[in-house]
């Protein structure tokens, strides 16, 4: 009986072997790596034209009525698509102050944006004489870039 078994053993060794083996034959995997870059939009404001400044913040100081500035800043394209940009306001504290300020953007709305180019511009923010009885405001300024094409 021992020798049956042996022999039973080593029948299925070899039969899974060559089973093993048979399969080996007729199977294979080849892998293949892939990787790709997505499209994204983006853009950074800055105080200078080597972009080391980061703008956050426009403080246009004490104004008087019928008054005018401009602040000079540089944008950049952050990302790999080219944009245009535009330009909004929101966010007016006090609301009524929204009635006398009057922001413009030096750049042509259809200007495009390369990516990683660097861009100067000026926002100008002209205060009505007719403005009364507000003593400070704030408003958010929202320059948005749109993918071109």
């Amino acid at each position: 009986m021992t020798l049956k078994l042996s022999s039973l053993l080593v029948i299925a060794l070899l039969i899974g072997s060559v089973g093993g083996w048979v399969y080996g034959l007729s199977t294979y995997q080849k892998r293949i790596t892939s990787k790709g870059t997505l499209q994204k939009i983006g853009i950074e404001t800055y105080f200078d034209s080597a972009c080391t400044q980061t703008l956050n913040e426009i403080d246009w100081g004490i104004l008087g009525p019928g008054s005018t500035k401009s602040f000079s800043f540089y944008i950049k394209n952050t990302e790999n698509i080219a944009a245009t940009l535009a330009l909004e306001t929101e966010g007016f504290t006090p609301p009524e102050i929204q009635q006398y300020l009057t922001l413009t953007f030096s750049i042509s709305l259809a200007r495009v944006l390369e990516p990683s180019e660097v861009i100067p511009a000026t926002i100008t923010l002209h205060l009505s004489p007719d403005v009364q009885e507000i003593t400070s405001f704030t408003v958010d300024i929202i320059i948005t870039a749109t993918q071109t094409g």
